[in-house]
């Protein structure tokens, strides 16, 4: 299995366990991905993850990143609506 994919099951797992679903949980494992994507490696990190996954439960995900972090989600979230329409 590679890195990404593990990754990616273990944010969806935090995800899912803090209340994310669907879009809402899409958006969290992309920013986390592109982010901090070192930080899904270590064992040590998974507070700071469930922190976020926080965030985007209760919607404050912008409210705590800084400009890089909202630039990423601003491409996420372009991303998500291009394939909307």
């Amino acid at each position: 299995m590679g890195i990404v994919k593990n990754a990616v099951i273990i944010l969806e797992e935090i995800g899912r366990k803090n209340g994310l679903v669907g879009e809402q949980l899409d958006r969290y494992v992309r920013y986390i991905l592109a982010r901090w994507p070192r930080k899904v490696e270590s064992i040590y990190e998974q507070g700071y993850l469930t922190e976020w996954a926080e965030r985007f439960k209760n919607e404050r995900e912008y409210e705590f990143s800084d400009s890089t972090g909202q630039k990423i989600l601003a491409i996420i979230d372009i991303a998500h609506y291009m394939n909307v329409i």
